[in-house]
């Protein structure tokens, strides 16, 4: 079992990383998903579920957002959540990740909005929050559809 946590964004109560739901609240634990447009070989809305909490995406097997392509070292950047958002930290200038069609800057935090297209070599992604009032509803709804892939 995991030592790391992530805080429940409608109760506040700590919980422990694997949680899928707030042990108060049973509030789902996903506050975000980063939802694949299908241009390379992750097929197109795909997702990876996001935690309250710091995640790093890669190839490597500890990353938590696992991706599964030759092109992308095994850690290639940070997610942080914090008042609500997610921020992106690219450490090193490995591939370009691009936001939004940009290329972003190394060691420097841009903040993720809602809706935002995230490129991670050829693999595209759009971020998706969810609404804390509805996100029991949305998770429903995503998980009938899709894959959800949680930590």
């Amino acid at each position: 079992m995991s030592n790391r946590t992530y805080q429940c964004h409608a109760c506040n109560r700590v919980n422990n990383y694997n949680q899928k739901f707030c042990n108060n609240c049973e509030t789902p634990a996903a506050v975000a998903a980063l939802r694949s447009t299908g241009k390379d070989i992750l097929p197109c809305d795909f997702l990876f579920a996001l935690l309250p909490i710091e995640q790093s995406v890669g190839s490597g097997i500890h990353s938590d957002v696992l991706l599964p392509l030759n092109d992308i070292p095994a850690h290639h950047c940070n997610l942080e959540f914090s008042r609500d958002l997610f921020t992106i930290t690219s450490p090193a200038s490995h591939l370009a990740i691009r936001l939004n069609g940009k290329a972003i800057k190394v060691n420097q935090k841009y903040r993720l909005e809602h809706g935002c297209l995230i490129s991670f070599a050829n693999e595209e992604f759009e971020l998706i929050y969810f609404n804390k009032k509805t996100a029991a509803q949305n998770y429903k709804n995503l998980n009938s559809k899709t894959w959800l892939i949680m930590p």
